[in-house]
């Protein structure tokens, strides 16, 4: 069975979702999985970006949005992939632990997930942290902060006003979210030994092709964290 974009037409007298093929050079726009990933072709040309080459054209030709019933295999592989490969690298593993949920991809366009924490210690208050995410760029673009392809609001740990979040393109390829906070403990959010939101995120997808075929290196956390302890009433960097 062929997957991909048909072009139809009603197929009157034959029941009510009944379709002829209509009568062009390519009706098929077909996807075809390969070892590096799919190609989108229709016997004439090969379109390397769905979003850009195939969805939008027929968008403004319609003055439609496409409508998503189900996912299709390509979706479900891609979101499969998300969900074993998005993973965090922290060097404070001893005190929080970052993970990301909630992983969906929506059709051709983003991808959003959570990014949730937690510690293993009691009496631990969330003070500050910069934390980076690599991304490659041929799936999402560059400098997604400046190209504004990327959205980041605050989740339950730092929902508070005294939390303010900046995002920044650190290169490239590399966006880094800069969280901080006062100074004064009683302001600051006691974490928990249950995951809870700490970001959500949305990130715009250039090329789902790429998307499909990547190899991520792990995300990256680096040891930029500040964190209050109220045993020892002492800010700590980690």
């Amino acid at each position: 069975m062929s997957k991909g974009v048909f072009f139809l037409k009603n197929a009157t007298g034959f029941g009510k979702h009944s379709f002829w093929v209509r009568g062009i050079p390519s009706p098929l726009i077909e996807y075809l999985p390969t070892t590096q990933g799919f190609n989108a072709i229709d016997g004439i040309h090969t379109y390397n970006n769905p979003q850009k080459d195939i969805y939008d054209p027929i968008s403004k030709f319609t003055g439609a949005s496409y409508v998503l019933v189900s996912k299709n295999s390509l979706e479900r592989r891609v979101e499969k992939w998300l969900v074993e490969n998005f993973r965090l690298k922290n060097n404070a593993d001893i005190l929080i632990e970052f993970s990301f949920q909630n992983i969906q991809i929506r059709g051709a366009n983003h991808v959003e997930f959570d990014i949730m924490a937690k510690t293993n210690q009691a009496g631990v208050k969330f003070a500050a942290s910069d934390i980076y995410i690599k991304y490659s760029t041929e799936a999402f673009g560059e400098d997604v902060v400046a190209n504004e392809k990327i959205e980041a609001t605050k989740g339950t740990i730092i929902e508070n006003e005294v939390y303010t979040l900046q995002l920044a393109d650190e290169t490239e390829q590399i966006v880094k979210f800069l969280v901080n906070a006062g100074l004064e403990p009683n302001e600051l959010y006691s974490l928990s030994s249950f995951f809870e939101k700490f970001l959500h995120v949305k990130l715009d997808i250039q090329n789902v092709w790429q998307l499909a075929q990547l190899s991520f290196e792990d995300f990256l956390m680096g040891n930029q964290s500040l964190f209050y302890d109220e045993a020892s009433g002492e800010f700590i960097w980690l």
